[in-house]
């Protein structure tokens, strides 16, 4: 072979190797842009799974944000540690620090600080409780713990223990409630347990010892849920029949008080309460009187739910009355014949006043007279028996003079026994009035006292009977001097209020003994100590016969030996 055939060889050689190497190349082309595709696609899944990252990264934290909220929101402390080293994961903030008192750092510091808040008494108890909390996987208890304040409060403690597939215990979470309330509540109402069983036992011993029969029913059943012994010796049915009949007690009415019970009944429900009197026929066929009482308990929306009463025998008390009724009536007979009889007797009276008095006037008129009479033809006599004769007619003067007030005094008596006392009243300056009255009073004075005006308030016009009132204010005016003689002056007080006026006249003067005070406005009537004091006793009586007439009121406080205080009310 030639070299030029050699060559030729070696070319083709050479071309197919070339030819090779460009399919290779092409191949190797493909390859790189299907490997830079999947490059592509593997780096715009990578920033997909960046994307989704973040975004369960966002969910994450605002899944936490919220589950922080939430613990915060609560009033119970929600809490979780690792296992096995016990140590705090989370806790709610605010209730931790508001129920234990620590703050949440020493909370994340000591992961054995809720053991050393647990009372002391409570502690095996707890600690008891956590070595079965493994195995169970749950636990709840109620124990005691001491604030980092030294307080004592009730904590209820709900702790889960969480597992892996394996088995292995790798976190425990809890929720921790103050029940101190709770358990305070509850110890208040064990009391008052306490309390109602004594109390209920106290009233069933009362209830036994009761004449009267107390019971109660359940409605709308009427079931009879308690009824005292005295219901035995009341009706005569024996005590298991009134729990197995509710209607016995209706059974029993009497035939003519059915109507009227019924009708009290109804109004029961409306009312709430009744009280009634009716008949029964007991079960040996006698016939007693009840008094019954019933009131009806209801729940808070109104519905009744309990009914209660007392029934008691009052036959005797009825019979009793019944008696009673006919000697009252019996006695207002004779009470309204004496009472017409002391009408008669007093129109006699009145009018034998009436005449005596005015039989009297004309022998003592006759008497003045010739007193008078013999006093004159005397001052023609000597001079020694003008004045024996002076001093005997001055006497008869003043003795009429005496027998004339009585008598005036009788008639005015007389006259407010019969009822025959006009009563007028007009408007009353009653500022001028008593200035005018006191005036007239103090010139007659011989001492050269006075009545002593004194004035509360803004003067006003009243309306009462002027007659009458001068009548009653001379008699305590004129006693004020009467009976204070060498004393200082006596004081009239007039006082205008608002609602009502009143005079008071005041003296320091004799007093009237306490003993006597409950016989003063007595007719005839006078003090031991105004024996020698003159006055026929009727005054008082008559001035407060007058006050009240004109629709006043006489009060009088005094003390023996230191003076007297009579005060006159109106109201205006």
């Amino acid at each position: 072979m030639n070299q030029i055939d050699t060559l030729t060889v070696e070319l083709q050689k050479a071309k197919e190797q070339i030819r090779l190497l460009t399919k290779d190349l092409d191949y190797l082309t493909i390859e790189k842009e299907q490997n830079e595709k999947h490059f592509l696609e593997l780096i715009e899944i990578h920033k997909q799974n960046n994307l989704e990252v973040a975004n369960k990264k966002d969910l994450l934290k605002a899944g936490k944000d919220q589950l922080e909220l939430l613990l915060e929101s609560l009033n119970e402390v929600v809490w979780g540690r690792t296992l096995p080293d016990y140590r705090m994961q989370y806790i709610s903030k605010k209730s931790a620090v508001s129920l234990y008192g620590f703050s949440i750092e020493e909370w994340y510091e000591n992961p054995d600080l809720w053991q050393q808040a647990i009372h002391p008494d409570d502690k095996k108890r707890v600690d008891d409780e956590n070595t079965s909390l493994f195995t169970a996987g749950f636990s709840e208890l109620d124990y005691r713990i001491i604030t980092k304040d030294k307080k004592t409060k009730w904590v209820r403690s709900k702790t889960r223990i969480l597992k892996s597939t394996e088995g292995t215990p790798f976190f425990m979470t809890g929720i921790a409630q103050d029940i101190t309330d709770q358990k305070n509540n509850f110890k208040q109402i064990e009391t008052q347990k306490s309390l109602l069983s004594n109390s209920k036992n106290m009233l069933e011993l009362v209830m036994g010892s009761l004449d009267e029969v107390v019971w109660g029913r359940n409605l709308p059943d009427y079931e009879m849920q308690y009824v005292s012994d005295s219901v035995v010796n009341l009706y005569g049915f024996p005590m298991a029949d009134w729990y197995e009949n509710p209607n016995l007690w209706s059974d029993m009415i009497h035939p003519d008080d059915i109507k009227q019970v019924e009708k009290e009944g109804e109004s029961l429900f409306k009312l709430g309460i009744t009280e009634l009197e009716y008949r029964v026929i007991t079960a040996d066929k006698k016939i007693k009187w009840i008094r019954s009482t019933t009131r009806i308990i209801k729940r808070t929306d109104g519905t009744p739910f309990f009914m209660t009463g007392i029934a008691q025998d009052i036959s005797i008390v009825n019979e009793y009355k019944e008696n009673l009724e006919q000697k009252v009536k019996h006695r207002t007979i004779e009470l309204e014949e004496s009472l017409e009889r002391e009408k008669e007797l007093s129109k006699l009276k009145s009018s034998f006043v009436s005449t005596a008095s005015h039989q009297f006037r004309t022998p003592l008129a006759s008497i003045q007279a010739n007193s008078e009479l013999l006093e004159i033809v005397s001052s023609n006599a000597s001079f020694e028996y003008h004045e024996k004769c002076k001093k005997v007619t001055s006497r008869i003067k003043l003795e009429i003079h005496k027998m004339i007030e009585l008598m005036d005094e009788i008639l005015v008596l007389g006259k407010l026994t019969s009822g025959n006392v006009n009563f007028k009243p007009q408007e009353l300056d009653l500022f001028n009035f008593c200035g005018q009255l006191v005036q007239e009073l103090n010139e007659l004075q011989t001492d050269g006292r006075v009545i002593n005006i004194v004035t509360e308030g803004n003067p006003y016009n009243v309306y009462v009977d002027h007659k009458l009132l001068t009548h009653s204010l001379t008699n305590l005016l004129s006693n004020a001097f009467k009976y204070s003689l060498g004393k200082s002056n006596p004081k009239l007080t007039i006082s205008f209020k608002l609602k009502g006026f009143s005079l008071t006249i005041e003296d320091d003067g004799i007093g009237i003994p306490k003993a006597e005070m409950s016989n003063l406005f007595h007719p005839f009537f006078r003090g031991s100590n105004t024996t020698e004091i003159k006055g026929t006793g009727l005054g008082l009586s008559i001035a407060k016969e007058y006050i009240e007439i004109n629709k006043g009121i006489l009060t009088v406080k005094s003390a023996e030996g230191v003076g007297s205080r009579f005060k006159i009310s109106f109201k205006r």
